[in-house]
């Protein structure tokens, strides 16, 4: 059965992960930041997260990708080989130029400004996004 309060039943859009990679790396080239190179471990990462967001119907503040290594730990190798993987969430935007704009004022690590992440992912469906982002 369909829940008609969760989010997910409020946004229909037409575009997706691809979409909102290609502004990521458009934004972080306008900051003199070379683009993410995609890494499909960090994908296994973001489709896992962003089906959970969409499940749940709202942002979950990190909860689960704070947990996930106990969760599955058939994924521990992912966190093992990189020195920092961090996630960023964003949901209601209606455009992926709109996205982009609500991780641009970030606290802590930045997405579109940090040198460090080079390696990365994105998923989004119905204006949930995820980009998990690694170095």
């Amino acid at each position: 059965t369909q829940n008609p309060s969760k989010t997910t039943d409020k946004f229909k859009v037409d575009w997706g992960g691809a979409e909102l990679w290609k502004q990521i790396n458009e934004k972080r080239k306008s900051y003199g930041i070379e683009p993410l190179q995609n890494r499909t471990e960090l994908c296994i990462i973001a489709s896992i997260r962003l089906n959970e967001l969409l499940e749940l119907g709202k942002l979950d503040n990190h909860e689960g990708f704070e947990t996930l290594p106990e969760g599955k730990p058939e994924l521990q190798w992912i966190f093992d080989t990189y020195a920092t993987i961090t996630e960023f969430l964003a949901v209601g935007a209606n455009t992926p130029e709109a996205t982009v704009s609500l991780w641009e004022d970030t606290a802590g690590y930045k997405l579109l400004q940090n040198k460090n992440y080079s390696l990365g992912c994105v998923y989004s469906q119905n204006t949930f996004s995820v980009a998990i982002a690694a170095y």
